[in-house]
């Protein structure tokens, strides 16, 4: 039956637009490395005035909002031009992460197959506390992982 009638007040975008955004479940537990198609910014939220960097993938009708975590690692591995990262591929993964006071499951960058060499990033989190991110590039036809390698 369908549900005419009944209401409910959203709580988040993905129940208002659940199609648009590419998702940690969307990666079905294994990295996809995408090629990164667009780059632009969004006001997502009515009434306010922050504006989002979203990217678009080559071939693929979900797109990623980008956290601050994300765009740190794609600098770290494309440089502080942002629209130079289009055309660039980039490894994403479902990665377990602390987010507004719970764990939950998020996207994380873990690499690129363009970059020459695995980079290493230290990645703010907490309360002024750094944990170290490995970028990997693509090691003998398998996709890059990313772990964290300490606090």
């Amino acid at each position: 039956m369908g549900k005419t009638g009944q209401r409910r007040k959203p709580t988040t975008w993905d129940e208002i637009d659940p199609k648009r955004w590419l998702r940690a479940e969307t990666l079905q537990d294994k990295p996809r490395t995408l090629k990164i198609s667009e780059l632009y910014q969004e006001v997502l939220d009515e009434g306010s005035d922050d504006w989002e960097t979203i990217i678009s993938f080559e071939g693929k009708t979900r797109e990623l909002v980008l956290n601050a975590t994300n765009k740190r690692l794609l600098k770290a591995m494309f440089g502080k031009k942002p629209q130079e990262w289009v055309g660039h591929n980039v490894t994403l993964q479902p990665e377990m992460v602390d987010a507004f006071g719970e764990r939950v499951e998020a996207v994380r960058v873990a690499g690129s197959p363009d970059i020459r060499a695995d980079i290493r990033v230290d990645e703010p989190f907490g309360r002024g506390r750094l944990r170290r991110v490995l970028m990997k590039t693509k090691r003998n036809g398998s996709p890059a992982t990313s772990r964290s390698a300490g606090k």
